[in-house]
């Protein structure tokens, strides 16, 4: 009987090392991976960058300025959008009346 994974998984992935003169350098990656009998997505995105040298280990963020944006700019979206729509609901409320 086969086992059934997760149909979403959640994990971070680490890539090839890289010698560059006495430093190792690894990157990494999150994964959302969405698995169905018909259909399966996969979404990467890079978090850090693990750099060794001399013996200690250091983690450098990678921090997406592009998906920040886009998430405020969605937000922006939707609260304007939220007070134009009661702004008309209330405008017509007291037009009835």
């Amino acid at each position: 009987m086969a086992t059934w994974k997760p149909f979403v998984q959640w994990k971070t992935n680490s890539g090839n090392p890289i010698v560059i003169h006495d430093n190792t350098i690894t990157p990494q990656a999150k994964a959302l991976i969405i698995k169905l009998p018909f259909f399966g997505f996969v979404w990467n995105r890079p978090v850090a960058i693990l750099v060794e040298q001399n013996g200690q280990q250091q983690r450098l963020p990678i921090i997406d300025v592009t998906r920040m944006a886009l998430l405020v700019l969605t937000g922006a979206g939707l609260t304007i959008s939220l007070v134009t729509l009661l702004t008309s609901l209330f405008s017509n409320r007291t037009r009835n009346n």
